[in-house]
């Protein structure tokens, strides 16, 4: 059994840019686990637990909605806290509403639904994690990321795969099984 995603890849360039102003709000802090560079991805929809022989059929469907999408011109635009039971848990980095993106989750979701998977409950939130809260961190530069605002980073969305995320004891590793370019 393999934990499945599927994701948005984004180009080396936003996540450098992304990383500066991270840094730059929350300067080195060895207590601190930032998300690694190879895990920033904007996840489309998450599945779960799956038995080999069910990739296949997924991989066929993904495919099938994706030769459908031209590149998707996106912008980062703030960073957020997710918060449980009013406790911070996850900094992020989040995209600015872009109706092409919500298509191509919308459209993953019904293809998906059609072989046995359930639409996502909450509404689609497109955002990078970049850190998963432990408390070791310093909470006043956790609270700097809620208001702080930045130009706008630009990029071009041209990749979605099917990632493999593996639990590891020293965190999750991922795999990409296969990739879909967007024309």
């Amino acid at each position: 059994m393999s934990r499945v995603f599927a994701a948005l890849h984004i180009p080396d360039d936003a996540i450098e840019q992304i990383i500066g102003l991270r840094n730059k709000l929350y300067p080195d802090d060895k207590l601190v686990r930032w998300e690694s560079k190879s895990k920033l991805h904007i996840t489309l929809k998450f599945l779960g637990e799956l038995p080999p022989e069910k990739i296949n059929d997924i991989l066929n469907d993904l495919e099938n909605v994706i030769k459908d999408y031209s590149a998707l011109n996106l912008a980062f635009n703030k960073f957020g806290i997710f918060r449980h039971k009013g406790k911070p848990k996850i900094v992020w980095a989040g995209l600015k509403p872009n109706d092409t993106l919500l298509s191509v989750v919308n459209d993953i979701n019904s293809t998906l639904k059609n072989i046995g998977f359930e639409n996502e409950k909450r509404k689609f939130h497109p955002h990078l994690t970049l850190l998963r809260i432990r408390g070791k961190e310093k909470m006043e530069l956790i609270n700097k990321f809620e208001n702080y605002n930045y130009e706008e980073i630009k990029f071009v969305g041209n990749k979605i795969s099917l990632f493999e995320s593996r639990l590891l004891s020293g965190g999750s590793e991922y795999k990409i099984l296969k990739s879909f370019e967007l024309n």
